[in-house]
């Protein structure tokens, strides 16, 4: 069974973690910090740096996890887990004061693919498979005006260090292309 968490903001323009197990506010400079992190030391590096990913990683599950250990619980119940970040009424609130609104935006631009256990990156493990997805799109009341459009999708081919073979870059991205011609996607390949 997916475990959803969801991040509402109320009118008050404070936020809140909702998930089965519970809800807990959020303390809004606590998450504009854990943004800053993330935009100082994650997107502005060129280069991956092992240790940077892992401490963002684990504040960002430790953040998730609280003090209440919702994370820890969802995965120690499950054999399988899939995990939903639904952003979704965070990235659509309107009439924000700025600081909050910078802070709704924000969240959904976290880097939640580094969750990190102490142990391992969430991603990578082998025991209970998770996947953290993020819901941004927008939800439309009048289901008869929306135009069916392509999935737009960014691809970068990236290969592991000092693991052999090396990824031939432009063999994949020929098979990522061929692979998905058929298929209604704005697909964009990004050379690294």
């Amino acid at each position: 069974m997916p475990l959803t968490f969801t991040f509402a903001l109320s009118q008050q323009q404070t936020f809140e973690l909702r998930c089965d197990y519970g809800s807990r506010s959020l303390d809004k400079a606590e998450l504009g910090i854990l943004i800053d992190l993330c935009e100082q030391n994650y997107y502005s590096h060129k280069g991956d740096r092992p240790p940077l990913l892992i401490q963002i990683g684990r504040q960002l599950y430790q953040w998730i996890d609280g003090k209440q250990g919702w994370l820890r619980r969802a995965l120690d119940e499950a054999e399988e887990q899939t995990i939903y970040l639904d952003l979704i009424q965070t990235s659509e609130a309107q009439g924000l004061n700025p600081e909050t609104q910078r802070v709704a935006l924000g969240l959904a631009h976290l880097p939640w693919e580094l969750l990190h256990d102490g142990t391992g990156f969430l991603l990578e493990r082998q025991d209970i498979a998770v996947l953290p997805v993020r819901s941004v799109q927008q939800r439309n009341t009048n289901v008869a005006g929306v135009q069916n459009r392509p999935l737009r999708l960014l691809f970068m081919a990236t290969s592991p260090e000092d693991i052999k073979p090396v990824l031939d870059y432009e063999r994949e991205e020929t098979n990522i292309l061929q692979a998905t011609k058929d298929q209604p996607l704005a697909l964009i390949v990004e050379e690294s």
